[in-house]
């Protein structure tokens, strides 16, 4: 992830304002990725209670980033969630008795304030990432790299696999770019999850079709 992330930034010209962690946990990934683009505004979005206080420690210690205590949806309200017991599974599923259920505010993307300029987008959504699209339409214009995390398993009904996602961001002006941290079901191997990073379609890196820009 984070070399890919330091490749985004050296080989492919990419530096963000602003970077939106949506599904942001305790705020490592964040942490890290500043190192990376230590100058952007951080904009963490997590709606479980149990992260608030690492996430007020980061905060407190930053002008420049923000905790919204919400999940990313498609326009705000209210929303039921699921609650794994090591937190890091929850998410919008259905038909899990196995997990506990609680009401947690939903807010848009595009409500929230960000500075003008290029977007890093990151969701860790599980498999809810369509309604959080389609509550960032105006984000998505000035995203430069988007970071989502994907399934090739159905996680709920109306959740996209890998391929669908790739589809569903090619007609939004995106091309997948890079496919890291692959993960495999230990029950049989089969693939399970991986983090893909995708780029606009206008990127110089797709001008050349080949496999090496010497090849003619």
């Amino acid at each position: 992830m984070f070399d890919a992330l330091e490749k985004a930034r050296d080989s492919w010209g990419v530096f963000p304002q602003s970077v939106v962690d949506v599904g942001a946990a305790n705020g490592k990934w964040s942490l890290r990725c500043a190192k990376i683009w230590p100058d952007a505004e951080y904009i963490l979005i997590e709606p479980l209670e149990e992260n608030l206080a690492p996430l007020a420690a980061i905060i407190d210690k930053r002008t420049s980033w923000k905790h919204v205590c919400a999940a990313a949806g498609k326009c705000a309200g209210e929303i039921e969630f699921s609650v794994t017991p090591d937190l890091d599974g929850s998410g919008f599923y259905e038909d899990r008795a196995d997990f506990a259920k609680r009401k947690v505010q939903v807010i848009a993307l595009d409500d929230i304030p960000t500075k003008s300029g290029d977007c890093l987008l990151k969701l860790d959504t599980h498999g809810y990432e369509v309604p959080i699209f389609e509550g960032a339409k105006n984000l998505l214009k000035r995203t430069s790299l988007l970071v989502v995390e994907v399934y090739g398993q159905k996680l709920t009904p109306q959740s996209l696999l890998f391929y669908e996602i790739c589809q569903y961001l090619r007609e939004r002006g995106f091309r997948l770019a890079d496919l890291v941290d692959i993960m495999r079901r230990p029950s049989d191997g089969s693939f399970w999850q991986a983090d893909m990073f995708f780029l606009r379609a206008e990127h110089p890196i797709f001008a050349n079709n080949r496999y090496s820009p010497e090849t003619k």
